[in-house]
């Protein structure tokens, strides 16, 4: 379970902050199809509490399927702090 997070999450999270958090606009991380139910979960919440963290309201964040590069979500910050608060609570 660790190396397919490791391999799903961390290294395009490790991408995504060697290019910085100010440079970034927009950002694009790619999850692995394969892996259990826990894993998924596990890794979405990961994905969401780091585009929280690290992009700016009114920024975009795209989650893709990196084995077929479909679109699984989109997450752009809201631009009103109450909303964006209320995001990071529901994580």
């Amino acid at each position: 379970m660790l190396k397919t997070l490791m391999k799903s999450v961390v290294v395009p999270l490790a991408a995504l902050a060697i290019a910085g958090p100010a440079t970034a606009k927009e950002a694009v991380i790619g999850l692995s199809p394969f892996g259990t139910v826990d894993q998924k979960k596990t890794e979405i919440r990961a994905v969401a509490s780091h585009l929280l963290e690290t992009l700016e309201p009114g920024e975009t964040g795209w989650v893709v399927n990196a084995w077929t590069q479909e679109q699984i979500a989109e997450i752009t910050i809201p631009t009103d702090p109450k909303k964006s608060k209320s995001m990071q609570r529901r994580m």
